[in-house]
């Protein structure tokens, strides 16, 4: 966040800057904090929640008209009335699912910073990393790494269920930690998660993760009808020759 740049209604008229000089009422004088500070420290606030929440200020700018294609649009609906009424949704699983390219990570993310902007708390992880942090054998280290992970108002879980993309050790001793975090999180926590995924929930036992875990996920999602399909490829709506190369 770059360094506060006073405007003309506070720039000298105090020895604070971002604040204003006046007497009040009682003949003493009392400072006022400028309009353009306020603005400066709640986008500075808003920067490093985005930081440590692993998104990003992209995350933020980014608005559902940049969506690409039409086949999925009632699921931008969806997202939009699970942010803007959010105290209602707030305990839901979200189960995002669709080939690679079709913009489930910048929607989840989308939905994440604005929740974030509204004052929530948002936290984004790869399965990958997250498995790795539950696994930790340091007990206290362990709790240190994902405390924050089952406190947090949205947790947004990207790349699950895919063994091609997550360490399964041969003994599996590490799917009985995921398991248990996921279903603390759901039934004990009541909080909020997003699972992006381009595996369908009926493969997860397939892909080495267990059938607990995936009859688990279907009852939470499949029964309340809480699955987002992406079928739109942002690529296809690119026009490559179009665009302005790095090296043009």
């Amino acid at each position: 966040m770059a360094k506060f740049v006073s405007c003309r209604k506070c720039h000298n008229k105090a020895r604070l800057s971002g604040y204003i000089s006046t007497i009040g009422l009682d003949g003493y004088e009392k400072y006022i904090e400028c309009e353009c500070h306020i603005k400066w420290r709640k986008d500075r606030d808003i920067s490093i929640r985005l930081s440590s929440s692993g998104l990003s200020q992209s995350d933020l700018d980014y608005t559902l008209n940049q969506y690409v294609g039409t086949k999925s649009r009632d699921e931008l609906s969806k997202l939009e009335k699970y942010v803007s009424d959010f105290g209602k949704y707030s305990s839901e699983v979200l189960y995002f699912f669709g080939p690679n390219g079709t913009q489930k990570t910048t929607l989840a993310k989308w939905a994440g910073s604005q929740l974030l902007s509204q004052g929530k708390t948002v936290q984004y992880i790869l399965m990958q990393n997250l498995v790795k942090a539950l696994t930790t054998l340091d007990d206290e280290e362990r709790e240190d790494k994902v405390r924050k992970y089952y406190d947090c108002d949205l947790l947004i879980i990207d790349e699950v269920f895919d063994k091609n993309k997550i360490t399964l050790f041969k003994s599996g001793f590490q799917i009985p930690f995921l398991d248990q975090f996921i279903r603390d999180r759901i039934d004990t926590y009541k909080k909020g998660l997003i699972l992006i995924s381009n595996k369908p929930i009926s493969e997860i036992d397939r892909e080495g993760f267990g059938y607990s875990l995936q009859d688990f996920i279907e009852r939470r999602v499949i029964l309340k009808k809480t699955q987002f399909n992406f079928e739109d490829n942002y690529m296809s709506g690119i026009n490559i020759k179009n665009i302005q190369g790095v090296f043009d």
